[in-house]
């Protein structure tokens, strides 16, 4: 992949969320094997340039050594990560990697790269065999900020208005790649990993 097209993109880790279904142990932490979640996203996202943590509250992830972007508006999800990273971060593109994403693969990360340099306009991971949207995984111009601005306004925190409304390219992900697993659970975690 072309170095110059990483350069206008930022990496963000979205962190946010109260981990209250895992017992409030930070995502982040957890391991997969010998790696924690957050060095196998740091792995996939090689050669991304400058990469953020998108985060509540700061303390938890200062020792992870990446700047910081803050939710300016507390308690509306996604949304407020984007929001706030947009607002902050200086890059054409933000690519996003739900913290809870252990498994993301460079693979995909390289197809959202490659699509967004053609489409210039949202690049949003979807799972072929069953449609589903993950807007956790994927590209989103700066351009789009102020549809971004407008859904908060309104109080609409749902990130797919966002993607409708700005357009989307999907990135199609078949049945055997790992990438959009999640583990939101004890029961996920004990699931996918052990």
């Amino acid at each position: 992949m072309k170095s110059e097209v990483k350069e206008k993109i930022a990496g963000l880790i979205m962190t946010g969320g109260k981990n209250s279904r895992m017992g409030g142990e930070i995502k982040l932490f957890l391991k997969v094997g010998e790696k924690t979640f957050f060095q196998k996203i740091i792995e996939a996202m090689d050669g991304i340039p400058e990469i953020y943590l998108s985060v509540n509250t700061p303390e938890p992830y200062e020792k992870l050594g990446l700047p910081m972007v803050i939710d300016e508006i507390a308690g509306i999800g996604p949304m407020g990560g984007l929001l706030s990273a947009m607002r902050k971060i200086d890059a054409e593109a933000l690519l996003v990697v739900a913290s809870d994403m252990p498994f993301v693969s460079q693979e995909i990360i390289g197809e959202l790269i490659k699509i967004w340099e053609k489409e210039q306009k949202c690049c949003v991971v979807r799972t072929l065999y069953d449609k589903k949207v993950h807007p956790l995984l994927a590209i989103y111009p700066r351009s789009i900020l102020p549809i971004v601005e407008n859904r908060v306004k309104e109080e609409n925190y749902r990130m797919m208005s966002v993607i409708q409304e700005a357009g989307v390219q999907y990135v199609d992900l078949g049945e055997d790649d790992q990438s959009t697993v999640n583990v939101n659970s004890r029961e996920d975690y004990q699931k996918f990993i052990k």
